[in-house]
């Protein structure tokens, strides 16, 4: 029997050895980028297929996606588009970790200064001081450089005394 929706004809095309490619290390990686994108009662649907992020037609095929992204270097790697405003396709996917994904969020901050381009919670932790304190030196006006360059004041005290 033919599944009815496109997600899962899709999925049934897999054949031959169908059942084996769902033991495969990639196989659910796939198959939740499918979900996501093509699917509205995936629960993150609504950040992905119902704002346009699309899987390629090539990526359809399981095959297709293993052999364009290349063996998933780790168990800690999942699958991060580079370019969030566009879908998942050959040369705007990598296998990256949580914390290479959560630097390539449409809201992580990134600065750059002196050709280094760093997320806020990495400059904070380079200098030493809280990424609350280094947030509020720049929403407060300072320039990046006076932001990323005036040393921290260890406490209150010190800077009572040095007034």
């Amino acid at each position: 029997m033919i599944p009815k929706n496109k997600h899962a004809r899709e999925r049934h095309k897999m054949s031959p050895g169908a059942t084996a490619i769902k033991h495969h290390p990639d196989y659910q990686i796939w198959n939740g980028m499918l979900g996501r994108c093509m699917n509205p009662r995936d629960m993150h649907f609504h950040n992905y297929g119902a704002k346009g992020i699309s899987v390629c037609d090539r990526w359809m095929s399981f095959w297709a996606f293993v052999e364009d992204m290349g063996a998933r270097p780790s168990i800690q790697h999942s699958i991060d588009r580079i370019d969030n405003t566009k879908g998942y396709e050959p040369g705007n996917c990598r296998w990256a970790t949580k914390r290479e994904q959560t630097i390539n969020r449409s809201i992580t901050r990134l600065i750059e200064f002196q050709g280094v381009k760093k997320c806020l919670t990495d400059w904070a932790c380079d200098l030493g001081i809280s990424v609350n304190g280094l947030r509020d030196r720049i929403e407060s006006g300072w320039s990046i450089e006076r932001a990323l360059t005036t040393p921290v004041n260890l406490s209150k005290r010190n800077k009572r005394s040095h007034a």
